[in-house]
């Protein structure tokens, strides 16, 4: 029968409903549970649609009309929606966080703040299997690109996304060699450690890559240093 408010001045109650067409309305009048958070928002668990969210700082009694809902469903096609509609109680922790119990998908985790850590999407496909793929080295330019050191390329990522690869296979003495470590000596020229294969030199604006022999063979390259002279 929906939601009921009980406004203790009048000794009457306010009753909120779903209403068909109404995506401000209540979720459902299907409630299980209620639970108050910090934030001074209602989060309002049904068996039907989801999560309703009321702000209480606007509810008005003088006006319960004016009263909108926020509402949270389930999509299959976004991994960060809730895991299900069929919602049986939520609480918040200390620190913030939102747990929220399903009938028959378990428990969904709402993170209070942003995780201080991200995964940059550099992976591969392994048959029907997506894998992260290796990373030796890493290097961040001057125009807030970070630059990583893979398995025979190495990758360029801007703003979290990944912009290009470049392939060095061809330039080494061995099927795979792996960058250890990059350098940027002077605008757009690269210095790429390979393991055990010594020392590739990459120009980004003619997008050419040569070899420095080194005279020694199979060499590992496991940093770079330049001095104050620019050596």
């Amino acid at each position: 029968q929906g939601l009921a408010l009980f406004n203790p001045r009048k000794d009457e109650f306010l009753v909120f409903r779903h209403e068909p067409g109404n995506a401000n309305s209540l979720i459902s009048d299907h409630i299980y549970d209620i639970r108050e958070m910090k934030d001074g928002t209602l989060w309002i668990c049904s068996d039907i649609g989801g999560i309703s969210i009321l702000d209480l700082h606007n509810i008005s009694f003088m006006n319960p009309e004016s009263v909108e809902f926020l509402n949270i469903t389930a999509d299959n096609n976004n991994n960060n929606s809730l895991s299900s509609n069929n919602i049986r109680t939520s609480m918040q922790d200390s620190f913030g966080n939102i747990w929220v119990g399903n009938y028959s998908s378990g428990v969904d985790f709402i993170i209070h703040t942003k995780p201080p850590f991200r995964v940059l999407p550099y992976t591969m496909d392994k048959g029907k299997v997506l894998k992260n793929k290796p990373v030796w080295g890493i290097f961040a330019d001057n125009k807030d690109q970070v630059w990583l050191g893979g398995e025979n390329e190495v990758a360029v990522f801007k703003d979290n996304s990944l912009k290009r690869t470049i392939d060095i296979s061809s330039y080494l003495n061995r099927p795979y060699g792996q960058v250890f470590t990059l350098k940027e000596s002077s605008y757009g020229l690269f210095f790429l450690g390979i393991y055990d294969d010594g020392l590739l030199k990459y120009n980004s604006r003619q997008n050419k890559i040569e070899r420095i022999e080194l005279d020694m063979d199979n060499i590992d390259i496991i940093t770079f240093f330049e001095d104050a002279s620019g050596k």
